[in-house]
């Protein structure tokens, strides 16, 4: 993940000045394709001591995530640490209380919410009506050939992705949900809870195929449809018709495919192989950091995924005998 983040921190205008590993090969092997004198390190605090460092983007498992975001929090560095920022809310907690009594800015990887689709659909909402349903699916290979115990923990920690869709697209906290879990096998999660008035379901599953990550909003007035690995979304609307029966299979999906020929193209234009959303999640944190803006990703909302997926394991573990 460390390269996608260095390709977006030189597509929006900044450098990388160091690339820290406790494996200092894996650290001189990424630098070695940076352009400029990037440095390659094997101790954070060295790093931080002989750079100038501005930011510091965390892409370690998350096991490491509190002790490298309470020492650079010391020293006063913003923080942009993938998902899950902690490995619990409660960690969550302390370490944005941390940052906010050091005046640093402290943000999770959330970079659907930042996918050119999202934010369109996002502009569009106000126009589709109430929300009656939204769901998000996530079928991934990232677990394929891993223990039981390692596939529960990588489903796991693909949900925040989903929790802060909804969080951002609803607009209102999570913690009113009362979040009902199915009884999968590891690393299948399928999980509902009724939010202010709309039907929210988060599906993982790490044995699924093929694999996919999408989004569906149905509105009164339309539905959006999302692909999250691509970065579009279409928007499907439709009075209750014959003639709309009909047609809705070949309109819906020549929007499928003009939206997906045209994301193609700006993605190619843009030079953003993968990874939609990131770029542009880095490119505001930047500015930010800078005093151009607010954190992208607010405080309450990254409590608020943390604690729903908290409680979603909860309920996981609660659920086994």
């Amino acid at each position: 993940m460390g390269r996608w983040h260095a390709h977006a921190i030189r597509h929006v205008g900044s450098r990388v000045v160091a690339v820290i590993d406790s494996d200092l090969a894996r650290a001189r092997a990424l630098a070695a394709r940076l352009p400029g004198n990037t440095a390659s390190e094997s101790s954070l605090q060295r790093s931080l001591d002989e750079h100038r460092i501005e930011v510091l983007h965390v892409c370690t498992p998350v096991e490491s995530h509190d002790g490298i975001a309470r020492v650079a929090i010391g020293v006063g560095i913003p923080l942009l640490i993938e998902k899950p920022l902690a490995l619990d809310a409660a960690t969550t907690r302390e370490l944005h209380a941390l940052a906010e009594s050091r005046d640093v800015l402290l943000c999770p990887v959330h970079q659907f919410l930042f996918q050119p689709g999202i934010l369109a659909a996002g502009r569009a909402m106000s126009r589709l009506g109430a929300i009656r349903q939204l769901d998000i699916v996530a079928c991934s290979a990232g677990a394929d050939g891993a223990s039981d115990a390692r596939r529960e923990a990588i489903a796991l920690d693909i949900l925040p992705h989903g929790l802060a869709l909804a969080r951002r697209l609803l607009g209102v906290s999570l913690d009113s949900a009362a979040w009902r879990v199915g009884e999968g096998g590891p690393g299948e999660i399928r999980t509902m809870a009724d939010i202010a008035g709309t039907s929210v379901m988060l599906a993982v599953s790490m044995r699924a195929r093929p694999t996919e990550n999408s989004l569906t909003v149905r509105c009164d007035a339309g539905t959006v449809h999302a692909n999250l690995f691509h970065g579009y979304a279409t928007i499907e609307r439709g009075a209750p018709s014959r003639l709309d029966k009909v047609g809705r299979p070949f309109v819906g999906a020549a929007q499928a495919l003009g939206a997906a020929a045209g994301n193609l193209a700006g993605r190619a234009v843009r030079g953003e192989p993968a990874y939609p959303g990131l770029r542009e999640l880095v490119r505001r944190f930047h500015a930010a950091c800078a005093g151009r803006g607010p954190s992208p990703i607010s405080v309450e909302e990254s409590l608020d995924v943390s604690r729903a997926r908290d409680a979603i394991s909860a309920a996981r573990m609660h659920g086994r005998p």
